[in-house]
Order: C-alpha cells, then structure tokens, then sequence
C-alpha cells in the first residue's frame, strides 16, 4: 500500500460513560475502542484534530492504520465512525486490531479505469454508470489491497462488469455476505440509477421508484454486524416505518438458488439481522432470504460465509436476485402473499459435483 497513516492516542483516564466522553468531548478529543485480535478492548482518546484531518483522504478508511499508544505501535482499521448528525463533529470511533495471521473483511474502493477507450463511450455513444463505489473482500492484512480496479476499456453499449469479472491479488476473495449487496445493485442497475456514499447513513444510498412509490435503496457499510446504525439512520430521516422496510441477506439455511420471504420474527444467530432489530427497537420488517446453502462441514461455517461462493454457487444467487426482482415491486406493493407464492417456487439448481 502506497498509503501509511499513524495516528496518536492515548489510554482514556477519564471514567467512561456518557459524562466521561462529554468531558473529553469539551476537550476537543474523540473517545475511542480498539478491539480484536485476541486482546482485551482498550479504551483510547484520541485528538479531533488529527483525527478529522486523517479522515480528509479516503483511504484512511480502509488501510492499515498505526496507532501510536504509550509509545507502542498498533496495526488496526477503523471499524466504525459516529458523528453529530447536525455538527460537523466526530463523536465516536472503533478501531479493530489486526495482526499477520487472523483474516479481516473490509470495504476496499472500487477505481474504474478505461472508460474513454471503451466502445460503448467512445463510438457508441454510451454514458458510464457506476452502481458500486466499494466491494467487501476478506484477506490478511498484509493482502489487503488499497483499491480494486475495474477496467472498463472492453466494454461496449449495455455491457456491465460484475464482482466476479474484477481482478484481485491472490488472497483477496469477495465473501458470500455481499448477497443482499448484489440484490441491492440489480434493482438499481435495472432502474438506471447509482448510489452514492453517504456519510450520515453510513452506507451507499440511491433512490428508485418501485409500485409508484420511492423506494430508497441502501448497503451499510458498517461492519456487517453494525448494519443497523445504517438501516436506523435512513429510516429515522425519512420517517420510514418499521413495517415497510425490506431486508435482502444472505441465508445458510436456504440451497443456493433458492429464496425465502418472511415478516417479523428473530435473527436466528445472523448478526446483521440482530443487529437491525436492535437499532429499529423491532422486528416487524420484510426479510428476503437469499439462499447460499450450508458448508459441508459445520465446523466451517464462518470462513465459509466470509469466502467467495464457487461459480455454481455464483450463477445460481445472481438468477434467484434476478428472479427476486421481478416480484419485488409486490412485496413493497403490500401483495406479501402473491410475491411469496412466486418467490417460494424458485427450484434451485442441483448441487454441482
């Protein structure tokens, strides 16, 4: 990485809490965590100052960072980030420990090169669309790339590029949980429109219109088990009810290729579900289950989620979201029922060999 950021800070004295952080916050310094790896968590501070500065170059977010505590260098990534929602004030950041052994799952930016020499651009007439900005990828920090390129040069009119077309270093795999992310994307690729990152959501934001009516469109990209300060920030602005949000996310307990609708209920051990059901104070949401089967060893579970699904596997989840698609606009319609029959008849591909 061509990037290296060291940012000073310093083991909180003050008593955590609320008074404790609104004192450091008078002080003109940011409360902070740092966590992972196997340590206990350590309560930092860290000045506002620098750290608003840091967070001037986009690559901040995704790099491997250096923080200085006691004169000791620690590798980390910022994890998570709360700002004033009316202020332009830092309120809060997590930081992850990292070390050389233990993979990690971060959102790396997206550059997309070539677009003047494609056909499509150049004698085609086309216009460019950029549907996602960042893809999620699981690696060891020493793999960790500073951004992933998406050449774009071959491209003729209404040719798109996927996640599986990009080129990354050995090491580098897109993970199964970016189901609902490509969901997410389709719906807005077949709408014409792109999302754009918006601080205060934490997340990619765009708007489509699906059964006349607005439809905002939204990828967190918080860790995946903080997804709801997204989903609770988008809907407390626009004063979206409970009720009327649906969740796509990816389901072990559902074959590749297969799909489930449900309202209400639990998070059944998803962590991004619990998670939204927290920040939303309940459960009462759509969820559309994308199926991407269970490994074959159950003591496999997590380096199965966060790996990058087969080709099989691949093919069989981008044709349950296209078919998913086609009857989403009845399920924001209030016809729950008739898109479940739809849905629910989606015959999976047999399991390659």
């Amino acid at each position: 990485m061509s990037n290296e950021f060291l940012l000073n800070a310093e083991v909180r004295t003050t008593k955590t809490g609320r008074g404790g952080s609104r004192r450091l916050r008078h002080a003109e310094k940011v409360p902070a965590i740092m966590y992972g790896a196997g340590h206990e968590p350590m309560m930092l501070e860290v000045t506002h100052k620098e750290l608003s500065r840091k967070l001037e170059n986009d690559a901040f977010y995704s790099h491997i960072l250096t923080l200085k505590i006691g004169g000791k260098d620690h590798k980390a990534v910022l994890r998570d980030l709360q700002r004033h929602p009316a202020r332009n004030k830092l309120i809060h950041a997590d930081f992850q420990s990292v070390s050389d052994t233990q993979r990690i799952t971060m959102h790396v930016p997206l550059h997309f090169v070539g677009a003047e020499l494609s056909p499509g651009v150049k004698t085609q007439g086309g216009v460019v669309s950029h549907l996602m900005n960042s893809v999620e990828v699981r690696c060891l920090a020493k793999d960790l790339p500073e951004f992933i390129a998406a050449d774009m040069s071959g491209l003729s009119l209404h040719q798109s590029i996927h996640l599986s077309d990009l080129k990354v270093s050995p090491g580098v795999q897109a993970t199964r949980h970016n189901a609902g992310f490509w969901f997410v994307d389709f719906l807005a690729r077949e709408a014409g429109t792109s999302l754009r990152l918006e601080a205060k959501f934490h997340g990619e934001v765009g708007k489509i219109t699906l059964a006349g009516r607005d439809v905002w469109l939204l990828k967190p990209n918080t860790f995946m088990n903080r997804s709801g300060q997204a989903v609770r920030a988008l809907a407390q602005f626009y004063q979206i009810e409970i009720a009327d949000i649906l969740v796509a996310h990816d389901e072990l307990d559902v074959p590749a290729g297969a799909l489930k609708v449900k309202q209400g209920g639990g998070h059944a051990g998803h962590n991004g579900l619990r998670d939204i059901i927290d920040q939303l104070g309940g459960n009462e949401f759509l969820r559309l289950r994308i199926g991407i089967s269970r490994p074959e060893t159950s003591g496999d579970v997590t380096n199965y989620v966060l790996g990058a699904p087969s080709k099989s596997d691949r093919n069989a989840i981008d044709a349950a979201i296209k078919f998913a698609a086609i009857y989403t606009p009845q399920l924001i319609g209030g016809e729950i029922q008739k898109a479940m029959q739809h849905l629910h008849s989606l015959t999976p591909p047999p399991a390659s060999e």
